[in-house]
């Protein structure tokens, strides 16, 4: 698995490490499960077990390995094909203003998720869980941290890797060098100030770093807490295990949780849709009511939290802000 990271990083080392981590993650899966990657009939049959967004999640990560590889070009051409059509299932269903039958299951709407993360931060007061260093203390803190992070700068699952930094180090760190492009959360200590630096994600080649001062009060209380549980100089995130977090770990722990409080999965992109369908409902109310101060607040909402996303504005307004299918 190292060793097919490590070819994926030599043959794109500008493509953000994370995306890198997912290709080989998915096609080590595949050779895992005795899957022959140079079969085009033998992918097409274990694939068809999958929802069509996994299966272009896969078919990219096959495109990249067999690129890298100078694979077959017959193969590959088999392999875009795929991958477009399954391209195009996604943009129909996003087009007809719905969610997928497992995002329909597992949607909730803004009240449910306020009241999801009052209920995890309920469950740390009652049980004192901020004094303590086991498990079930170290998930149910991190996973607050997690949600506290997304509603107020939504992201990705990039944040299992942010590291703890003080500001006087971090500005030793060269800009351009290898450091430079990991995510951190720079702490300065006064006045005491939180500093997101997010450098390895998805969309970093067109959109470059996200940064972004923390100023929600509870997400600072969070961090504090958190600083004082793993330091103030590295990782931002530990499992009870004592091993450090990583995309495919902080995903597991928001799912376990979901699943055994509301019964359903909810994922840090589940999350970002909650957000921007809430957000663009209230913008068009507020044009309805032609209230300007309103509409300006509700816009600069949107703007904020698609380029904390990391995606353009007409993206999160064309993918995300489509209004979920009744479920009555």
């Amino acid at each position: 698995m190292d060793e097919l990271i490590n070819d994926f990083v030599k043959h794109k080392p500008q493509r953000a490490i994370s995306t890198n981590r997912q290709y080989a993650s998915r096609v080590h899966k595949l050779i895992k499960n005795d899957i022959n990657i140079n079969d085009f009939d033998a992918i097409m049959d274990y694939l068809s077990q999958y929802k069509a967004t996994t299966r272009s999640n896969v078919y990219t990560a096959l495109i990249e390995y067999h690129l890298m590889n100078s694979g077959n070009p017959d193969l590959i051409q088999k392999l875009q094909k795929e991958h477009s059509a399954t391209l195009d299932i996604y943009k129909h269903n996003q087009e007809k203003g719905i969610f997928l039958d497992e995002q329909k299951e597992n949607y909730i709407n803004s009240n449910q998720l306020s009241g999801y993360i009052d209920l995890i931060n309920n469950i740390i007061i009652n049980h004192g869980y901020e004094k303590k260093l086991d498990f079930p203390a170290i998930d149910y803190l991190n996973l607050r941290l997690i949600l506290h992070l997304l509603v107020n700068h939504p992201s990705r699952n990039e944040y299992a890797t942010l590291q703890m930094i003080p500001m006087k180090k971090f500005e030793k760190i060269k800009e351009n060098s290898m450091p430079w492009y990991k995510n951190y959360v720079i702490w300065k200590g006064r006045p005491k100030k939180y500093f997101l630096h997010i450098a390895d994600y998805k969309t970093y080649q067109i959109y470059g770093i996200k940064k972004a001062e923390v100023k929600d009060r509870t997400l600072i209380r969070c961090l504090d807490i958190q600083r004082k549980l793993n330091g103030t100089d590295g990782p931002l995130f530990k499992l009870s295990s004592g091993q450090d977090m990583n995309n495919n770990t902080l995903s597991q722990l928001m799912i376990k949780y979901s699943k055994k409080h509301l019964g359903k999965n909810i994922s840090s992109t589940m999350i970002y849709k909650i957000l921007i369908q809430d957000l663009t409902e209230k913008y068009k109310e507020a044009l309805d009511d032609e209230d300007t101060e309103r509409i300006k607040f509700f816009k600069e909402k949107l703007e904020e939290f698609s380029s904390s996303r990391g995606h353009s504005f007409n993206t999160q307004q064309a993918v995300y802000a489509k209004k979920h299918v009744s479920f009555d």
